[in-house]
C-alpha cells in the first residue's frame, strides 16, 4: 500500500467512529510534524497531511505524524474538516487560497504565521462562502528546522495566538480545542496588536541575533582567540540566528514597517548604554541592567517561548 495517494482510504465519517474531527496540515516541517505527532495520539483527532516533497510525505507517516497523506493540497482540502497551512508565512496566502477552493462549506481553515494581519486581510479578501478562517500563531518554535525536528511537545505550555475577525464561534472553537490537545493555550488577540507586539519579543531577538553574529564574524580575523572563547553568553544571544533565514526574513519581512519601529527602539538603548560607557557613568549602567533584570523577572524569566 503506498503512502502517497490522492485520497485517504477510510474518507466517510461512518468508517472512524472514535474520530470526531479530521485535521488536514498543508507543511509538514517542525510546526506542520509536531502538530500532527501531538494530535494523533488524542482521542477526537485523525490527521492527514501534505507536504510538495514526496520524502517528507514518506517520512511523515513512518514517522507517526499522519494517519496519511495525500499528493495534493487540493485533495486533502476536500477530505478535511479543518485544513491548517504550516507553510512560510510568505506562501501562507496563496496556499489557504488555493486550499480554500476545495473546501466543503462549513471547513475551518486556519495558519500558523509569524505574522497576522497581512495574512488575515489577503485570505479574507479571497475566501470562498462558508469556509470560515481563524489566523493561528503558536508562540512555540525551534532554531532546528524540518520534519526531522518534529516533536510532540513543542507546544506544551506555550501561548497560541488566535485572530478571530472573520471566525464563526464554531470555527474559533474548534481551533482552540485543537490547540489545547496540543498543550498550548489559546490567547484571542487582534492581529494589529499581534503583529506590533511579536514585532519586540520575536522578529528583533532574530534580527539582534543576526547582528550579534554577524559582528563577531567581523572580528574573527582580528581576533584569533574568539573562537576559542565563545561561551554562554553568545551562544544564547545569537541562538535563534541558526533558524532558517528564509523563513525568519520572510516574517520579517512581511512584518517590516512594525519591526522598523523596534529596531528604532533598540537603537535608543544601545545609545543610552554607549552613553553611560562613554561618561563612565557606573550608577547609568548598573540602573538600566537592574530595570532590565527586574523586567525580565516580572516575565517570568523570559516570558513566552519563541
Amino acid at each position: 500500500m503506498t503512502e502517497q495517494r490522492p485520497e485517504f482510504r477510510d474518507m466517510n465519517r461512518e468508517t472512524s467512529p472514535n474520530r470526531e474531527i479530521r485535521l488536514g496540515i498543508i507543511g509538514l516541517g517542525l510546526i506542520g510534524g509536531s502538530l500532527g505527532l501531538a494530535l494523533r495520539p488524542a482521542r477526537g483527532w485523525e490527521v492527514v497531511g501534505y507536504d510538495e516533497r514526496d520524502a517528507v510525505r514518506q517520512r511523515a507517516v513512518e514517522m507517526g505524524v499522519c494517519d496519511a497523506v495525500f499528493d495534493s493540497p487540493e485533495g486533502l482540502a476536500r477530505n478535511s474538516d479543518a485544513v491548517l497551512i504550516a507553510v512560510p508565512s510568505g506562501r501562507i496566502v496563496e496556499t489557504a487560497l488555493l486550499a480554500a477552493r476545495h473546501m466543503r462549506r462549513g471547513t475551518v481553515l486556519t495558519d500558523v504565521g509569524s505574522v497576522k494581519l497581512p495574512l488575515q486581510t489577503g485570505i479574507a479578501e479571497g475566501l470562498p462562502p462558508g469556509v470560515r478562517y481563524v489566523g493561528g500563531h503558536p508562540m512555540a518554535g525551534s532554531e532546528r528546522s524540518g520534519l526531522a525536528a518534529a516533536r510532540p511537545d513543542l507546544f506544551k505550555g506555550a501561548v497560541w495566538a488566535l485572530t478571530v475577525r472573520h471566525a464563526t464561534v464554531e470555527a474559533v472553537e474548534t481551533v482552540k480545542a485543537m490547540v489545547r490537545t496540543a498543550g498550548a493555550e489559546p490567547l484571542v488577540v487582534d492581529a494589529l496588536d499581534h503583529d506590533r507586539s511579536v514585532a519586540f519579543v520575536s522578529h528583533l531577538p532574530y534580527i539582534v541575533a543576526v547582528a550579534l553574529a554577524s559582528c563577531v564574524e567581523g572580528a574573527d580575523g582580528d581576533l584569533p582567540l574568539v573562537r576559542h572563547l565563545v561561551a554562554g553568553g553568545f551562544k544564547d544571544g545569537t541562538r535563534v540566528a541558526n533558524s532558517d533565514p528564509v523563513v525568519a526574513m520572510d516574517y520579517c519581512r512581511l512584518n517590516a514597517r512594525h519591526l522598523l519601529a523596534a529596531v528604532n527602539e533598540f537603537e535608543g538603548h544601545l545609545e543610552q548604554l554607549k552613553a553611560a560607557l562613554r561618561e563612565c557613568d557606573d550608577r547609568g549602567l548598573v540602573s538600566k541592567a537592574e530595570r532590565a533584570r527586574e523586567y525580565l523577572a516580572m516575565l517570568g524569566g523570559g516570558g513566552v517561548r519563541d
